[in-house]
């Protein structure tokens, strides 16, 4: 899909990629207007599955926490759902949804069935598996336009992180809550490594939330010296009743009121 301004010059050689990834949001679908796209972004969870599945846009509305995973391997497979019903007997509300693997073959419906013997996690169809990978390897085209991802923000990052991850690995899982932009990525034994401490964070996922409890867990220990960083944010966000985390060092933070004016007119006027 190439793009063409007013006078006839070309302003992005291929904006399919845009146009899948953001919709009427990318217009005009200039090569400079996707970077600011990706300069702005600061979802994780709704760029991968937008537009995907209902399930997914409502389990992003809900806040609820939910993980995406794939794999080839059916033992792997069994061995995640077998863990992942310990994990809710133990009273932790984590929805999982299995996208497959880039390539699929036939095994893929065996897989299926499983899932859906197992009934641990939630299948998409084999139609709807094909539109993930789609979509991440239009994410992938897209980053690859961009200079100097090193450095990009944060969200951007993560998504750098997960496509590594699908690229290296089989088997991998993302976790993330809601719309927020605080995800964790894993892969290979550290997929099983997590999934077998939940069962036992029960306390912790209380007092720490489900990110904090499963990082403290997975021995990435919390820094010793001291942090000031701070962040303020609208007071409709600042409602939430969690355990919020600090995006430097990952120690919960306190919270404060900060009344802040914003009049930018001069006072004579």
């Amino acid at each position: 899909m190439v793009v063409l301004s007013t006078e006839g010059v070309v302003t992005n050689s291929n904006a399919i990629d845009m146009v899948w990834l953001w919709g009427a949001k990318a217009f005009p679908f200039s090569a400079s207007r996707e970077k600011e796209l990706w300069k702005q972004e600061n979802r994780i969870l709704q760029l991968l599955i937008d537009g995907i599945d209902p399930l997914f846009t409502k389990l992003v509305e809900e806040g609820k926490h939910f993980c995406i995973y794939g794999s080839d391997n059916i033992s792997w497979i069994k061995e995640f759902n077998d863990k992942l019903k310990k994990i809710k007997s133990a009273g932790i509300q984590l929805e999982a949804i299995y996208v497959g693997y880039r390539n699929q073959s036939k095994d893929v419906g065996n897989i299926l069935d499983i899932s859906i013997e197992e009934n641990s996690s939630i299948s998409l169809s084999t139609t709807k598996m094909k539109l993930f990978w789609l979509r991440l390897e239009s994410i992938n085209n897209s980053i690859g336009r961009l200079e100097q991802t090193a450095q990009c923000n944060s969200s951007l990052q993560q998504v750098l992180r997960l496509l590594d991850a699908c690229e290296t690995s089989n088997d991998w899982m993302i976790i993330g809550k809601g719309s927020s932009s605080d995800v964790i990525i894993l892969k290979r034994r550290k997929v099983q490594e997590c999934l077998n401490l939940l069962p036992e964070l029960d306390e912790n996922v209380g007092k720490l939330g489900l990110f904090g409890a499963i990082r403290c867990a997975m021995g990435s220990p919390l820094p010793v010296k001291s942090c000031y960083d701070d962040e303020i944010i609208p007071s409709e966000e600042g409602l939430t009743e969690e355990t919020v985390f600090c995006s430097r060092c990952k120690r919960p933070v306190e919270k404060f009121v900060v009344y802040q004016c914003n009049v930018t007119e001069s006072a004579e006027q």
